[in-house]
C-alpha cells in the first residue's frame, strides 16, 4: 500500500495553516483541525488564494524547502505555478542528458527514442500502420467519430483538460525528482517534448476507458480522476527510467568503442 498523500487545499474554507512537529497543522473554517505527516506528503495543490489564509505562504515555502512540490491553481484550475526547491539533487539522468544534448550522434539517438516512444504509444491503441504523423491523424478521427457516436464530445473535452492539468503537475515534479531543476534548457527542452507525447497518451488513455462502459456518470468521472493521476505518474515515471537506460548505453558504447 503507498503511504504517500497528496493534499488539496482550498484556501476558502482555511483558517490557518502552519509546521508543527514534523508535521503540516490545518485549521479550517469549519470543521476540526487536522494533522499531515511531512513524511508522507508526496505534494501539495492549492486552489484560490493562499495568502489570504494566516501563516499560508510562508507555511508553503517551507513545505518547498523539504522537496515537496507546491502547485497553484487559478480561478479557472489550470496551473498558474509551482514551487520547488531550487536545489535537486544530482541524478544520472540529468548528468547523462547533459552530455547527450552536447554531441550530434546522441541528439540523433535520442530523437529516434523519442520517435520511437510515440509508434510504441500509438500501437498500443492498435494503431499501425503508416507514416507517425498519419498514426497521430488516425487516432484523432477515431476520437472523433468515437465521440459523436456516444455524443460524448463535453465528456471527453472535460477529461482532456483534467489530464493536461496533471501533466503539467506530475512532468514537472518527476523531472525534478530526476535532478533536472526548472527553468534550465535541458529541462524545458525534455519537458515539452514529453508533454507532446504524453499529450496522445492521455487521449488514448480516456478513449480507452469511455470504451468500457455503456454510460458515463458523475462517479466513473471522479474515479477516472484517481485513475489517470496514477497511470499518468506511472508511465511517466517509465519513460523517464527508459531514457536513462538509452543515455547510459549509449555513455557505455562510446567508452568501449
Amino acid at each position: 500500500m503507498n503511504d504517500y498523500q497528496s493534499l488539496v487545499l482550498k484556501s476558502a474554507a482555511l483558517q490557518r495553516l502552519w509546521l508543527q512537529d514534523n508535521g503540516l497543522r490545518i485549521i479550517p473554517k469549519f470543521s476540526s483541525e487536522r494533522r499531515v505527516p511531512l513524511c508522507r506528503l508526496l505534494r501539495v495543490e492549492c486552489y484560490g488564494d493562499i495568502g489570504q489564509v494566516k501563516d499560508g505562504f510562508c507555511t508553503l515555502l517551507k513545505i518547498a524547502e523539504q522537496h515537496i512540490p507546491v502547485t497553484f491553481f487559478d480561478s479557472s484550475n489550470q496551473v498558474c505555478a509551482q514551487l520547488y526547491h531550487p536545489c535537486p539533487k544530482t541524478k544520472p539522468l540529468a548528468v547523462w542528458l547533459e552530455h547527450c544534448f552536447c554531441e550530434h550522434a546522441c541528439q540523433e539517438d535520442y530523437r529516434n527514442w523519442l520517435h520511437n516512444q510515440h509508434y510504441a504509444l500509438l500501437a498500443h491503441l492498435h494503431i499501425t500502420q503508416g507514416s507517425l504523423e498519419t498514426r497521430q491523424q488516425l487516432l484523432q478521427q477515431q476520437l472523433v467519430v468515437y465521440l459523436k457516436h456516444r455524443q460524448l464530445d463535453s465528456v471527453f473535452t472535460q477529461l482532456y483538460q483534467q489530464g493536461k492539468r496533471m501533466l503539467t503537475v506530475v512532468l514537472g515534479e518527476q523531472l525534478m525528482a530526476y535532478g533536472l531543476a526548472a527553468g534550465t534548457s535541458l529541462r524545458n527542452r525534455l519537458f515539452n517534448d514529453l508533454h507532446d507525447l504524453m499529450e496522445y497518451w492521455i487521449q488514448g488513455d480516456i478513449l480507452q476507458w469511455l470504451q468500457r462502459f455503456a454510460e458515463v456518470n458523475d462517479t466513473l468521472k471522479r474515479d477516472f480522476y484517481s485513475h489517470q493521476y496514477n497511470t499518468l505518474s506511472e508511465k511517466i515515471t517509465l519513460i523517464l527510467s527508459q531514457l536513462q537506460e538509452m543515455l547510459e548505453q549509449y555513455a557505455l558504447e562510446q567508452l568501449h568503442g
